[in-house]
């Protein structure tokens, strides 16, 4: 019996593949369906294997099939290989949250201003960016200038959704820290005599 890969998206040639090879990989699919078309985005792509989405790297894949992140497919293995959205979503605490277009190298204050800033009940400090590739990179008051891919989602939270620094919490919880370092180093001088 025959066992199939199904490939979608940004590929020329779309459609489902006989696997010709038991260690047939996934940049070896996406050869064999006509390689990526101009506006193919690795970043927006999804692996679904079982109905579980696993996270790949295809960029890394693509630019060097001979890497460990290169794997064998099995049958009924689904690639979509996404497309260049040309878009940045912005929700949460701005004044105008919605869909921005995304130009290659503004920052995340950048989109924030396009928003109309910062809403009167967000936080200063709790923000993140949700990257297409599923990671994401939370932001805070000294690090506004994180850098937005193509297809990121920018989260702004309110200031009640955030926990507030508590100094004091910050010290005794150091000062523990400190006194269990120091009560074992301690234990290990006396028992090395």
């Amino acid at each position: 019996m025959q066992e199939s890969v199904f490939v979608e998206g940004g590929v020329l040639y779309p459609g489902e593949y006989t696997l010709l090879s038991k260690n047939e990989k996934v940049s070896d699919i996406i050869n064999r369906a006509g390689g990526l078309m101009d506006d193919a985005f690795l970043d927006g792509s999804k692996f679904i294997r079982d109905s579980i989405e696993l996270g790949l790297s295809f960029e890394k894949i693509i630019k060097n099939p001979r890497s460990k992140y290169n794997f064998v497919l099995s049958a009924g293995d689904k690639i979509t290989i996404g497309r260049k959205p040309n878009y940045v979503i912005i929700e949460g605490a701005v004044n105008s949250p919605g869909y921005f277009q995304y130009i290659r190298g503004d920052r995340l204050d950048d989109y924030i201003r396009n928003a109309g800033g910062f809403a009167r009940d967000a936080s200063k400090y709790g923000h993140y960016i949700i990257y297409p590739s599923g990671i994401s990179k939370s932001s805070n008051f000294f690090m506004r200038s994180l850098k937005v891919k193509d297809g990121s989602k920018i989260v702004i939270l309110q200031a009640e959704q955030v926990e507030k620094f508590n100094i004091t919490d910050y010290v005794a919880s150091l000062t523990q820290i400190y006194s269990d370092l120091t009560q074992a180093y301690l234990l290990i001088i006396l028992a090395q005599r």
